[in-house]
Formats: structure tokens, C-alpha cells, sequence
């Protein structure tokens, strides 16, 4: 690869900070090295290829021969900075400045290599092809190092405090840079290892990424919003790509980028400093840090972008019409393909399901769990959307709702937390009836009406009585214990449900806050999971704890207490029976009942033999 090519291609910036009075090693790239200039802090700096990088250092001196030759690329860690690294061809050559903190003087150690030229304000103490030592304390350094022949690795160190007459460095070590040679290169050729594709939030402000701000290439990750990769049929997903050679570094010239979508979904490449259709924000990747906007057109499953400045690209994938669609795109970078990403794209509705009806409170209501499917299948709901023109967010009632009274509610409680389904609400009359309900839903987009299956509900009164049993008679040490409480109405009916957020849900919400309204169930060698609460929700009137067994064997009742239900005249505290066993095996009276079993069969044996014995006499 020639010079020119490589300095085409290189561009790097990785800067150290270790402090005032501790040596840095500094990376710089051709663009931002006109403003390195000569500080407080012991410094070295790195030139790139492509221009004269340590200029502006040299306070006194101009150096115009300092930049680099054939560097690939240079690693520096805040964190460690005695082990910093680069790599450069073993033709190449490194300039290396060196600002002294202000009343320390400053010296420089090669190994593995020499120093070919050097220039300092007032000359050096010290100067030799290994080591120099500044002229005086204020003085800045400018060198050009050159590997040693057969060499593999060349070692700058960088040494505060040095005196001026020592020909070794004898200060503190508060820097180095370890460069390993290579006779040749892949820089500038895309490394699938290192390239990758990220799940990006079309309504982040930051368009390119789930990224924090100031964030670089090694910290970007897929968007972790739940349903990133899924939307409805109405929406672009945004994604963004990072094609990097196999130094780490970003193609950012001349390498043509391609985008390929399945199953006719449409795709459209943009370079970093162009955001795709619809999104605008501001890009942290770009050094310019400038506001971007831009509108795109591209309807086809295939696009590309040849790689210019940018270190990020992105694209937006859509689809047309409202049927689903799934669609896997294809990112290429030289005709290699680094990898694929899966969109999945909600149609309209096709399927309505309702499911898991509570029972209704006579006067009152209850509620059930409605979902919604497209034509693949696939989960859709209204807040999956991002306008009311993709799903609606109401139903009407359907003529399969039967029932004296009952009559459904067309307004949907949309859920938190990332579900898919929501609940629906459905009316009871003043009396006890069981029915069935169902609804309609129209699309908004095409008018299409979809019906709903029928599912029973009861309507009922609030829990006037209880009983309470466990699921097992007995248990062994650590097992896990059910135990069931089940409420009837004032009639003997499964009594109604409370739906979850109301006040006490088995107090039928007259409870205000009163700890002694708090449910509490005993019992020896249980251990609850999960204490009783005053909002414990019934499902079809009935509530269930659990428990763990504990070691002591013997014969238990557990007490169960809902004090609200007892404030009526018929509630009760319950009791249920349970019994704990060793588990040790079998005992010993199954022992004896074991041998004496055992005798028998013997005796049995014995007389058979005996009579087989007798007849052959």
C-alpha cells in the first residue's frame, strides 16, 4: 500500500490526560494537530501522516519535516498510560513531540529504534541516538524516530524530572508508547470482526445510535428499547452502521457501502452528516457536533453510499401498504457483507382475541384482556403505533354479547410496562347474570371491521364469605405450599372482582389505610413468598399464596384473616389443615409390616415345596 493510500485512509485521535505534572502521550490526527500548542503538562505527541502534526508544538523552533510515515494506527489509554500502543510499517518513521511542564526538565528514550533528527529550543544537555535531553526546563522537543533494522517493536518512553548532565534517563517514568512494526498492512480493507450494525431510536435525538453523548466507535450498542427492531406498518426503523478495517479504524474514504432488504421492503443509505428521512437531531459522532436534517426519496430494496468524511452511516427501512412484513437487510462494504439486521413490520389488524375475563361487581363492572394480531400473526396494538390512523384505541360492542344487562365499553385502559394487550372493560347489571361478550374493531385506515370471539363473564356481588385450603395434604421439608382462598357472594356465587389498582381489591374498595385491613395468614413451618397485602387482586374469586415447608414433621392449621370480608355478617376467619412428614424414607412400622410380609412369603414358599416333596414319595 502506497504512502499516499495509507495516509488517505489513517485518520486518528486518542488523547491522553494524566494531569499537571505527569507526561501524556497524545495521538493526534492531521485536522486537530494546528491547535496542539506547548502547555503546563509534560506532553508527546504523536504526528498522523498526513501533515505537519507537531508544528504548533515547538515553541521556538519550526520543525516543518514532523509527521509521520506509514502509521497505522496508535491506541492510548487514559487509564495505563505506561502501556499505550501503535502500529506502524517497518519502513514507516514516527514524529514525536515533547512539552515540558513548566520548572521540570524533559528527556526522551528509544529502544528498538533512533532518533533521526531532533530539534529544541535552545539545543539539548544530552543528545544521543537513544536519548535527549532538553536544553532547559521551558523547552519543547520535535523528534523523527526510525526503526532499527530487524527490529519488531520500537519503545518511546517519556521521563519527567531528568537532570542535564545524566546520559541515561534517570527521572520518573510517566509515559510510553510501544509501537509494533509490520512489514505490510490491511488498514483501509473492511474487517468484518470489526465492523458492525446497530439497532438505532428513530425518536432519539441523538439520530445515529443508542449512544451517550461524546460517546466513540468502542461504546455503541444496539438501541435497548423494548420492541427496537419491531413497529407498525406506518413506521421507518432506523439503524446505524460502523465499517471498520481490522486496526479498529473507520473507513472513511472510498469504499462503496451497500444496503440490501428482503420481501420488498424499501431501504435508504445516508453518511452521518446526512440524517435519513424524518429524522433530525444532534450527531455526537461528528467532530463538528452540527444540527442535521435531511429528507430521502429512495423507494427500492437496494441502496448504497460511498464513504467520504463520515466514520457512521445509517439507513431507514419501511414498508409500503398495511399488510405485515418481515425483512432482513444486508449491509455490504466492498463487496463484503458484514452482516444483516431483521425488521419486523405489524399489519393491520386481522384478529381480535379476547381472553382472561374477571368477574364483573353487579352495578359494577369487569374487565377483560383483548389482543390484537395481524394476518402473519404477529402482536399489534394501538400503542404500538404512532398515530391513530394506524390502530385505533376504541371497539364497539359486537352482536355475540349476550346477557341480561351486560353491554361491553369502548374505551381501552392501554398497559405499562411493555405488554401488548390491553384490558376492556364490560358493564354488569344490579343482579347476578352470567353472559358473554364480544366486540368490534375497525380498521382506521381501510374501514375492514374484525369481530371477536365470544368469551363468558359472570356478574356478581362482592365476597361476603371465604374458605381457604392448601393444595396438598402434606409436604416435605422445602417443598413449595399453595394455599387457595376462594370468596362467594351473599347468594353462594364466585363473589366479583376487583380490578388491580383499586383500594383493597378484596375489600371491595372501602378500605382507606388501616393496617388492621392488611390480610394475614399463619401457620408453623411456613414461610410466606410474598406477605398479604390490603390491594391483593382476586381472579375469578379467588387468591392463592405460596409458601416454603419447613423441617419439624407434625400435624398443622393454618389461620387465614381477611378482616373486611369478616366485618361483614357472614365472614369468618378460616382455617386449613396441612402436615409437614421427615421425608427420612420409610418408617418403622413399614419395616415390620415389610418382614412380616416378608415371613409370610417364606411360609408360603416352604409348604409348596414341602407338597411337591410328598407327591414324588
Amino acid at each position: 500500500m502506497s504512502t499516499k493510500t495509507t495516509t488517505k485512509r489513517l485518520a486518528l485521535a486518542t488523547v491522553v490526560a494524566v494531569g499537571a505534572g505527569l507526561l501524556s502521550i497524545v495521538s493526534v490526527s492531521s485536522a486537530n494537530a494546528a491547535g496542539t500548542a506547548a502547555g503546563t503538562g509534560t506532553n508527546i505527541g504523536l504526528g498522523e501522516n498526513a501533515a505537519d502534526g507537531l508544528t504548533a508544538v515547538l515553541s521556538a523552533t519550526t520543525a516543518s519535516t514532523a509527521k509521520s510515515v506509514g502509521l497505522v494506527t496508535s491506541s492510548v489509554s487514559a487509564s495505563y498510560p505506561l502501556a499505550s500502543t501503535a502500529t506502524m510499517l517497518t519502513s514507516g518513521k514516527l514524529a514525536v513531540a515533547v512539552t515540558p511542564t513548566a520548572g521540570t526538565r524533559a528527556g526522551l528514550y528509544v529502544t528498538g529504534g533512533t532518533i533521526d533528527t531532533a530539534t529544541s529550543a535552545t539545543s539539548f544537555v544530552v543528545s544521543n541516538k537513544n536519548y535527549i535531553v532538553a536544553g532547559a526546563v521551558t523547552d519543547s522537543i520535535a523528534a523523527i524516530i526510525v526503526p532499527n533494522a530487524g527490529a519488531t517493536t520500537v519503545t518511546i518512553q517519556g521521563y519527567s524530572g531528568v537532570t542535564s548532565t545524566s546520559t541515561t534517563p534517570d527521572g520518573t517514568l510517566k509515559g510510553a508508547l510501544t509501537v509494533s512494526l509490520v512489514s505490510s498492512t490491511t488498514s483501509g480493507t473492511v474487517s468484518v470482526s470489526k465492523s458492525a450494525i446497530y439497532y438505532a431510536n428513530t425518536t432519539d435525538a441523538q439520530a445515529y445510535g443508542y449512544v451517550a453523548t461524546g460517546a466513540t466507535s468502542a461504546t455503541l450498542v444496539d438501541n435497548p428499547t423494548a420492541g427496537t427492531g419491531t413497529t407498525d406498518f406506518n413506521s421507518k426503523q432506523l439503524a446505524l452502521i460502523l465499517a471498520r478495517d481490522a486496526y479498529g479504524n473507520a473507513l472513511t474514504t472510498g469504499s462503496l457501502i451497500t444496503a440490501s432488504a428482503t420481501n420488498g421492503a424499501y431501504v435508504d443509505l445516508a453518511d452521518a452528516v446526512n440524517a435519513p428521512s424524518g429524522i433530525s437531531g444532534t450527531s455526537v459522532m461528528e467532530a463538528t457536533g452540527s444540527t442535521i436534517t435531511s429528507t430521502y426519496s429512495n423507494t427500492s430494496s437496494t441502496d448504497y453510499v460511498v464513504s467520504t468524511s463520515s466514520k457512521y452511516y445509517s439507513f431507514n427501512v419501511w414498508t409500503t401498504g398495511n399488510a405485515p412484513v418481515s425483512t432482513t437487510v444486508t449491509i455490504s462494504v466492498g463487496g463484503t457483507v458484514i452482516g444483516t439486521k431483521a425488521f419486523t413490520f405489524g399489519g393491520k389488524v386481522a384478529k381480535v382475541v379476547l381472553k382472561s375475563a374477571t368477574n364483573g361487581k353487579v352495578s359494577g363492572t369487569g374487565s377483560a384482556t383483548v389482543q390484537y394480531l395481524d394476518a402473519a400473526g404477529n402482536d399489534v396494538t394501538p400503542v404500538h403505533g404512532v398515530s391513530s390512523t394506524v390502530y385505533t384505541t376504541s371497539v364497539t360492542q359486537d352482536a355475540g354479547t349476550a346477557g341480561l344487562g351486560i353491554t361491553t365499553a369502548g374505551t381501552l385502559t392501554q398497559p405499562t410496562g411493555g405488554t401488548y394487550d390491553n384490558k376492556l372493560s364490560y358493564n354488569c347489571p344490579a343482579s347476578n347474570v352470567t353472559g358473554q361478550i364480544a366486540v368490534a374493531y375497525t380498521n382506521p385506515l381501510d374501514g375492514t371491521v374484525v369481530s371477536s370471539n365470544g368469551i363468558a363473564v359472570t356478574c356478581s356481588g362482592a365476597a361476603d364469605t371465604y374458605t381457604a385450603a392448601f393444595d396438598k395434604k402434606s409436604y416435605v421439608a422445602g417443598d413449595i405450599a399453595t394455599l387457595t382462598v376462594t370468596f362467594k357472594d351473599s347468594k353462594g356465587a364466585i363473589a366479583a372482582d376487583i380490578a388491580a389498582g383499586s383500594t383493597g381489591a378484596i375489600t371491595d374498595g372501602a378500605d382507606t389505610s388501616t393496617a388492621t385491613n392488611v390480610p394475614s395468614v399463619t401457620g408453623s413451618q411456613l414461610t410466606i413468598v410474598g406477605a398479604p397485602t390490603k390491594s391483593d387482586v382476586t381472579t375469578n374469586g379467588v387468591l392463592t399464596y405460596k409458601f416454603v415447608v419447613g423441617t419439624t414433621a407434625g400435624a398443622y392449621q393454618a389461620v387465614v384473616i381477611i378482616p373486611q370480608v369478616n366485618a361483614n355478617a357472614n365472614g369468618t376467619s378460616q382455617s386449613a389443615a396441612y402436615a409437614v412428614t421427615d421425608g427420612g424414607g420409610t418408617s418403622l412400622n413399614d419395616v415390620l409390616k415389610g418382614i412380616v410380609s416378608l415371613i409370610a412369603s417364606i411360609n408360603k414358599q416352604i409348604a409348596a415345596l414341602a407338597k411337591l416333596v410328598t407327591k414324588k414319595k
